[in-house]
């Protein structure tokens, strides 16, 4: 008995440029686990090393910003790009240099610190890396990812006190912005807004998820719905109807469904 030949549809590729996390629950594991649930194929480049678990940071080892250079140059076109943790401002250099060549949506997560409580950009200052997210990456991003205390350090003002304060602030980034509510103060903790550039738009409520198993944690929550979102905008889904989405995947992987 012959099977006959099916054609399936090809899963789109997404650039995942990241950290890796040697406890496979942030970063570009995490990336690939929502490429794999999603049906995109995930093309992982490591931009930098960790060594972390739940609750440890030891520290990082960025990628060679000339390695790194090669490996994107290796790369099939992307239908989305997604951005994590890049380790030093040459390697932001290299993949915004990159990144120009292409008309692939571009998701920057602006990761500053891993949820294990390391500085993700090794020896940089604090206000040069602000300078390179804010001036050389955000201008070309589709989209960029901030909870409320990452917003707040991308613009250089103190953590927002209402919904209307933060929303100014994420006004002033050159890009749509996704503002993540998980760290929010009540009422508004849960509640993701999208600034699509020309309005203020909710996403559904957010449910309280459930405790996390023995050992784990809800590390890499963020790098999980900017990748799905990257997914989303790469099968042509606008901005919000992508945004969307990937929200309530996220919901659905807290959930163990």
């Amino acid at each position: 008995m012959s099977l006959a030949a099916v054609e399936l549809p090809r899963p789109r590729p997404i650039a995942l440029i990241g950290g890796l996390d040697p406890a496979g629950l942030a970063g570009l594991a995490a990336d690939l686990e929502v490429c794999f649930s999603m049906g995109a194929r995930g093309m992982p480049v490591i931009a930098a090393r960790t060594a972390q678990r739940t609750g440890l940071w030891s520290r990082a080892w960025p990628t060679d910003a000339e390695e790194l250079a090669n490996t994107l140059a290796t790369l099939e076109a992307p239908a989305a790009i997604k951005l994590g943790m890049l380790g030093q401002l040459a390697n932001a250099q290299v993949v915004a240099a990159w990144s120009r060549q292409s008309c692939a949506p571009l998701v920057v997560d602006p990761l500053l610190y891993s949820t294990s409580g390391g500085w993700m950009w090794g020896q940089e200052s604090q206000g040069d890396v602000r300078v390179c997210l804010r001036e050389v990456l955000l201008p070309r991003a589709a989209l960029v990812t901030p909870n409320w205390p990452e917003l707040a350090w991308l613009v250089g003002a103190a953590l927002p006190q209402s919904l209307a304060e933060a929303q100014e602030l994420a006004q002033a980034l050159p890009c749509p912005v996704i503002l993540k509510g998980g760290h929010a103060p009540a009422p508004w903790l849960g509640q993701d807004w999208l600034w699509d550039g020309d309005r203020w738009l909710p996403l559904a409520q957010k449910p309280v998820w459930p405790t996390s198993p023995p050992g784990l944690s809800r590390r890499g929550t963020g790098c999980r719905l900017a990748t799905g979102i990257a997914i989303n905008l790469a099968n042509g889904q606008d901005l919000p109807t992508a945004c969307e989405n990937a929200a309530r995947w996220l919901d659905r992987w807290a959930y163990g469904l």
